[in-house]
């Protein structure tokens, strides 16, 4: 799979409404996250720009295409290690764990990165201007100590395009399954759990009953505060299994628009119904309507939540 296959891959699985408001919590973790992601995207659009080149020697801006694939290889690998860092709370070993990815670095930073003082005068560096092409460079370097001595390297620019590409793949492709694991072991702890139930024909039952509360005095009031009551604490129940499945219920807009409309409906039914009863029966009217319709759209919004944690 290429990388921006497998990007898109973690990013839907980022976006899900648990994991968004997972990594939400800590906004450096969640710009890191995001950062890491545009930019490695965007290195490798560099990298493939590179590739469509016919060559790049000397006397065809071989400099200016040189120094870009180089540093786009090398902060590639810096966003892959950031990804892992924001997900994971662990950045990449690349010299332990992805030798050849580390030797890109190193010929990053001895040819372009810090030719001129490499280790604090251990070595300077340049490039062969006759050696330049598409594919390969040679590198000349001194070492201070002693300071006749001359190395020359030969720098294989498509070879370490190649490399960097599997090793990405690779990282990536980890990545990818490491967080599809965390979301299915999360829907797992919630399967067969359904908050659907909730919506029992008895809650539609005592929803009825609100409405005997209209235009009596308080022969029936006892009975209209206990049905609303049970209404509201299956309610909260609804609304706590949401948090724990998302976190939060701001996680889910639609719901969160639903809820908040309902929470301002019990408030008021509260005081208008039951504490302090209002002598307007159609704003009671209007307002047992309005519990009515949205315990239904909320009703409707579990359901389709059920059915993703049961997959």
């Amino acid at each position: 799979m290429r990388i921006n296959d497998l990007l898109d891959q973690i990013r839907e699985i980022c976006n899900h409404p648990w994991k968004r408001e997972v990594l939400f919590q800590d906004r450096t973790r969640w710009q890191r996250l995001w950062s890491s992601m545009d930019v490695i995207a965007d290195a490798q659009s560099a990298i493939d720009e590179y590739n469509s080149l016919t060559d790049c020697g000397y006397q065809g801006g071989g400099y200016l295409h040189i120094y870009g694939l180089l540093q786009a290889l090398f902060i590639q690998q810096d966003a892959v290690s950031n990804l892992n860092k924001a997900l994971f709370d662990q950045k990449i070993d690349f010299k332990g764990e992805y030798p050849s990815l580390f030797r890109i670095r190193e010929q990053r930073n001895d040819s372009i990165g810090h030719p001129t003082n490499r280790g604090n005068g251990r070595s300077f560096h340049g490039i062969n201007r006759s050696s330049m092409s598409k594919r390969s460079m040679k590198l000349m370097s001194f070492d201070s100590k002693p300071i006749s001595k001359v190395n020359i390297a030969v720098i294989n620019l498509m070879e370490n395009i190649l490399m960097q590409e599997t090793d990405v793949n690779k990282i990536l492709t980890m990545v990818l399954a490491k967080i599809q694991e965390e979301l299915n072991t999360h829907k797992a702890k919630f399967r067969g759990n359904t908050l659907s139930k909730l919506f029992t024909d008895e809650l539609g039952f005592e929803i009825s009953k609100l409405y005997q509360g209209v235009g009596q005095d308080h022969e029936l009031i006892e009975l209209v505060e206990l049905n609303f009551k049970s209404i509201r604490n299956t309610y909260e129940k609804i609304k706590d299994g949401l948090t724990h499945r998302y976190c939060s219920v701001e996680a889910l807009p639609g719901v969160k628009n639903v809820t908040d409309l309902l929470d301002y409906i019990f408030i008021r039914l509260n005081t208008n119904l039951l504490t302090d009863k209002t002598n307007d029966d159609y704003e009671l009217l209007v307002f047992i309507d309005a519990l009515k319709h949205n315990i239904n759209l909320l009703k409707n919004m579990v359901i389709e939540i059920d059915q993703e944690f049961d997959e």
